[in-house]
């Protein structure tokens, strides 16, 4: 970005002094941090993050106490996926002002891209602290409790979240009924997962992430029809989506339609490949082999 530097003018004497007044031009102040933030606050409202990079650097430079700049230049640096970056910016947001929750929350988002997930806790922790209230302080430590395999505390933290959340839109809803149902079926708590991705589904019934979850759960509890009808639906919702034709795949063989499970499984390769997900690309061609082998020893 550019800084308007006072433009110094000369002029000869014999111009009159009416004339000069007329002719000379506006002489453009320089521009102040605030100036700078609020181009980057712009700019991230327009989705141009380097641009707000920019300006959120500019302001800095010019105002090395303007804590909002780092919080704001983290977000940004959080959606192109500069995650130590990130975490440095809400650092130093944190030095100036101890008590800003934003920063913690961006920071702790940072910390688990990082796949540090008890330092993004300890950040939700401090969040908490300051405004006990704040659902998404809860959601996203229930994301770090579930990395960690802490499926209970995740719940808890689901649970909390949807207590404080006030209004929501329906995605978010759907949202945090996707990770409690997922919590829930890691503990192999099948009919609680399969209520939680039906609410999931009612609040975004265009979502195909609730259709697959519950066809899973379904899957896992032996209900293989309605497994079938999930996965079908994902199919309907995104075509190409390999882990739904995958897990299609499994259903059919369960109910003895091997001919139609091995096409699916051919075409999950074949997205697998497409997408270049290589170990479930080559974990797909195993199981295929498996089946052969398995169907030729038994002919």
């Amino acid at each position: 970005m550019y800084r308007f530097d006072k433009i110094v003018l000369s002029f000869g004497f014999a111009v009159v002094l009416s004339v000069l007044l007329f002719a000379v031009p506006a002489i453009a102040l320089p521009m102040s941090g605030k100036d700078f933030f609020n181009l980057g606050v712009t700019a991230m409202q327009r989705g141009d993050y380097p641009d707000a990079i920019d300006n959120f650097t500019e302001a800095i430079d010019i105002d090395a106490n303007l804590g909002a700049a780092y919080s704001n230049r983290c977000l940004a640096y959080l959606q192109l996926g500069n995650y130590d970056l990130a975490a440095e910016d809400c650092s130093q947001a944190l030095r100036l002002n101890p008590r800003s929750t934003e920063a913690y929350l961006n920071r702790g988002l940072a910390w688990y891209r990082l796949g540090d997930y008890q330092a993004a806790k300890l950040d939700y922790n401090e969040l908490l602290k300051i405004k006990p209230y704040d659902f998404r302080a809860y959601y996203n430590r229930g994301l770090a409790d579930f990395a960690l395999g802490e499926y209970q505390e995740a719940i808890a933290d689901y649970n909390h979240s949807l207590l404080q959340s006030g209004p929501l839109d329906r995605a978010q809803f759907a949202e945090i009924y996707n990770d409690r149902g997922l919590a829930h079926l890691m503990l192999k708590n099948f009919p609680v997962a399969i209520s939680d991705f039906d609410l999931a589904i009612r609040f975004n019934s265009g979502d195909a992430r609730g259709y697959f979850n519950r066809g899973c759960a379904c899957l896992y509890s032996g209900n293989y029809i309605m497994a079938l009808r999930d996965f079908n639906q994902v199919l309907a919702l995104t075509p190409n989506d390999g882990q739904a034709y995958f897990y299609r795949g499994l259903v059919r063989y369960q109910i003895g339609s091997q001919y139609a499970a091995m096409a699916d499984l051919q075409k999950a390769a074949e997205c697998f490949c497409n997408q270049g997900v290589t170990i479930a690309y080559q974990k797909t061609l195993q199981l295929i082999r498996q089946i052969l082998s398995s169907d030729s020893a038994i002919g």
